[in-house]
């Protein structure tokens, strides 16, 4: 893991749901989907390459429906799903 810089003044680890949860909720995420977007940075962490392919298909699905209500933190979100 590495560090992706700045958003909002605070540094960001990647894949690390817990530096971007505040911002998610004050974003008027919903409670469901972050939990979601939780779920499968958790998961991904111990996937195997296989169930990585489907983590990877489910958070990309996550971005395009919750991109306009997160605005420039899905380009930091983006970056934990990209191969």
């Amino acid at each position: 893991m590495g560090v992706l810089g700045n958003v909002q003044g605070e540094t960001v680890q990647v894949g690390d749901f817990n530096s971007i949860a505040a911002e998610l909720k004050q974003k008027g995420v919903p409670q469901v989907e972050r939990n979601e977007l939780e779920n499968i940075v958790d998961e991904l962490k111990t996937a195997s390459p296989e169930q990585r392919k489907g983590l990877i298909r489910r958070g990309t699905e996550w971005l395009l429906r919750n991109a306009a209500n997160i605005g420039k933190l899905s380009d930091t979100i983006r970056t934990w799903f990209e191969i």
